[in-house]
């Protein structure tokens, strides 16, 4: 783990003990590196890590990224396998990792994917912000995994995307989706649907994309919520296997409020 002198810290899981301690320097328009997540850059296993540092100036965006070997790292040694200052990631949270491609190695995860060697692979045309990202195999007919993208701001689409193309891109009356889930919540249609929760601070309207990116449903919270539940709607979404059936639902927990949890179709 980082702490907020720029050391990184490993300690031994089962004691506490420290095992071994690095300072590594950030770049100079970053106060610190902020975020970590180990991954599998070579095809080793997970015995890579990458960093991630905001801007300390302005609005604060995780565009630059540093990967190393931890093996390295825990002999001391600082050099990177790569470095980038050019990251466009998810605005609101660290940066996401994931094998979409399939060949045993991770991808870095954001409105551009960055390949295992830190080479770009695929960028889309954005012109707001990320929200919300997702890896997860929307379309099976087509190889690997597929990312997700909420964007806030211009138009407020949802894109589907792989390491080589855009899929598609979509947007429901250019309302703001946000946050979503992902996951098999209709298993009469082909592969997966997409659920954004939309913006609005109170009443949220939830829409629901299909594989293809065709609205399928959309509706008001207010009118299918249970009886006293907050005006605010839901956060902290997931997909969950609820049922042991194929149907997957979802689970968020109330907004602006704690306690209250729901599971919904």
């Amino acid at each position: 783990y980082l702490t907020k002198d720029g050391a990184l810290r490993a300690v031994d899981g089962k004691t506490g003990e420290e095992q071994w301690r690095i300072g590594i320097k950030a770049p100079e328009i970053a106060e610190r590196w902020e975020h970590l997540v180990i991954v599998n850059f070579r095809g080793e296993g997970d015995r890579d890590l990458l960093l991630q540092a905001t801007n300390k100036e302005g609005y604060r965006v995780g565009h630059m990224l540093a990967a190393f070997r931890l093996e390295d790292l825990r002999n001391g040694k600082k050099d990177p396998l790569w470095t980038r200052d050019d990251f466009l990631t998810c605005t609101h949270n660290g940066a996401r990792v994931a094998d979409i491609t399939g060949d045993g190695r991770d991808e870095v995860l954001g409105g551009d994917i960055i390949g295992p060697d830190g080479d770009l692979l695929f960028k889309i045309p954005l012109r707001g912000h990320i929200d919300s990202i997702f890896a997860a195999d929307v379309r099976p007919d087509i190889p690997g995994l597929e990312v997700v993208a909420l964007e806030e701001g211009g138009p407020q689409r949802v894109f589907l995307y792989s390491a080589e193309r855009l899929i598609w891109e979509t947007h429901h009356r250019n309302q703001e989706p946000q946050n979503a889930a992902v996951g098999r919540f209709d298993p009469e249609r082909p592969g997966l649907q997409i659920w954004c929760r939309s913006r609005y601070n109170v009443d949220q309207k939830p829409f629901v994309f299909d594989a293809a990116g065709r609205l399928i449903a959309e509706y008001e919270m207010a009118k299918v919520a249970p009886e006293g539940w907050t005006r605010s709607g839901i956060e902290v979404i997931y997909t969950i296997d609820w049922t042991g059936e194929e149907k997957q639902l979802a689970a968020a927990k109330e907004r602006h409020t704690s306690g209250h949890v729901a599971v919904f179709d």
